[in-house]
């Protein structure tokens, strides 16, 4: 949200509202690149005595350690949880916004931009609290030996995509006080990576036996009396650098998103001057009291066919078991899906190899007020449309309020937001200066503030070619309307006293 509010976003402004290609501050901005992260869920509470950041990172003291340098010995008091949570949900978005371009047309008010994202998308939702339980616990946890749990749900997406896309605006009205410009972006998708995993009725009993083969270890079976639920595999084998610049894959499809933008200019007419025997607006000045806008985004859907390569399956079972060995040392998703094969005892061959998904199409109504010249507030409301309980890429609710200080060369925000569909409180901070932004829309996963439920951050580079004054068609010539600094002011010599 930080690096996206700001009248010096660029194309990353786009995803919020395609209007953003119009107007903008720049002449020519190139996105070089830039990579983020966000991970949110509304159950657990990290609660370790150390950062997700000293964790990744295995910067944690050794007293942390199974042994002096060996891996961390983890503890479930590290993760606390909601046990009223009814429906759990988690997502982990990762994105890469690759080489990208946006050129601005003030002569003829138009904008134009172009480039690439590469989304990785993964969410768990619908999901029951016993299921939640045993994800955060690792199945220690001691209800689970003597207590069956029924009537149990849950929705797991995983997908990776890569968006091409091209954007086009142009203002549409610019009299008086009233300020209007729209947008859109058409966008072409290509998967060859996503699997869904339903549940939509499982009962289980966990059990627990001393081990044959380790003393001291537990043997930990899941006894499944009913099973009801369906999954979807996509795999074209090793994901490669070449992956990122494929046009076709295992899946196709084509998105796009439509958008509206409203200035009120009360001083609108002292940012005009002529030009060539033409009203124009200075470039360079951000004019609007207040702006509105409305958007909606991730129109699109996806279409995976393969007869070798994609498989869809229905689960329908009673009766069966998993045990210790069944899931262990799971080779990525495929093996996650043999691995269901051979508890339920599927046949392959009354597989489907076809199916479609849709985009989480979410609206976003903004806000943003100029408190002034360099100080703004910006709210953002996104607004997701599809249901989470289905198969594909999964969208979330939000509100956001973003103070920022905004200059040319440096942005400063704090985002504070109401996420994961209002369930989790996030401070953010982010920061431009230059070509280089960074930042997080919550912070306090990083620093390890007021147990967070999930972490974000994100950095990226580009190129700035700043929108600039056209040159005075007459050196000597001299309008009032010339005003802005950078004309020059000199009347013609013969219109001088003697």
């Amino acid at each position: 949200m930080g690096a996206s509010s700001g009248n010096y976003s660029g194309t990353n402004a786009l995803p919020l509202n395609p209007a953003n290609v119009v107007d903008s501050r720049y002449l020519l901005f190139v996105h070089v690149g830039g990579v983020g992260l966000d991970l949110q869920n509304n159950y657990a509470r990290w609660s370790a005595p150390f950062s997700f950041v000293t964790m990744a990172t295995g910067t944690y003291d050794d007293k942390y350690r199974t042994s002096p340098g060996g891996p961390l010995k983890w503890m479930n008091s590290y993760a606390g949880v909601n046990q009223n949570r009814k429906n759990i949900r988690m997502i982990l978005n990762v994105e890469g916004r690759g080489p990208a371009i946006q050129y601005n047309n003030q002569k003829h008010k138009t904008g134009i931009a172009m480039g690439v994202r590469y989304r990785l998308m993964t969410s768990l939702n619908n999901t029951s609290e016993p299921v939640g339980e045993a994800i955060v616990t690792s199945l220690k946890s001691p209800n689970y030996t003597t207590t069956p749990s029924t009537g149990n749900a849950f929705t797991l997406n995983n997908g990776l995509y890569n968006e091409y896309f091209i954007t086009i605006g142009k203002v549409i009205k610019d009299e008086d006080e009233g300020f209007f410009k729209g947008g859109i972006t058409l966008k072409r998708f290509v998967s060859d990576f996503a699997t869904n995993v339903t549940g939509t009725d499982i009962d289980y009993l966990l059990s627990r036996t001393p081990s044959n083969w380790k003393p001291g270890m537990i043997r930990t079976t899941i006894d499944l009396p009913k099973t009801e639920g369906s999954f979807s595999n996509v795999t074209a084998g090793s994901l490669g650098l070449s992956s990122l610049t494929k046009i076709n894959g295992l899946g196709t499809g084509f998105g796009l998103d439509l958008g509206l933008i409203y200035e009120f200019r009360p001083d609108g007419r002292k940012y005009e001057f002529t030009h060539n025997g033409q009203r124009v607006s200075d470039p360079t000045k951000n004019k609007y009291k207040y702006r509105i806008g409305f958007s909606i985004v991730d129109i699109g859907y996806l279409r995976y066919s393969d007869p070798g390569m994609v498989n869809v399956a229905n689960v329908s079972s009673t009766n069966d078991r998993i045990e210790p060995d069944d899931f262990y040392k799971l080779k990525g998703t495929d093996g996650f899906i043999r691995s269901i094969e051979n508890v339920y005892s599927l046949d392959p061959t009354t597989y489907q190899h076809s199916y479609t998904v849709l985009f989480p199409a979410t609206t976003i109504l903004s806000f943003d007020y100029a408190y002034s010249e360099k100080i703004y507030i910006h709210t953002i409301w996104r607004q997701s449309v599809l249901p989470g309980n289905r198969r594909g890429p999964i969208g979330h609710s939000g509100i956001s309020v973003i103070p920022r200080y905004e200059r040319k060369y440096f942005e400063f925000s704090a985002p504070i937001s109401l996420d994961n569909n209002y369930s989790n409180l996030n401070v953010g901070l982010a920061v431009r200066a230059g070509g280089l932004y960074l930042g997080s829309d919550n912070a306090l996963g990083i620093f390890n503030i007021g147990n967070p439920r999930g972490i974000s951050v994100y950095a990226g580079l580009f190129l700035p070619i700043y929108a600039r004054l056209p040159k005075s068609p007459l050196k000597c010539y001299y309008d009032e309307n010339y005003k802005i600094k950078g004309y020059r002011k000199k009347k013609l010599s013969f219109f001088r006293k003697v």
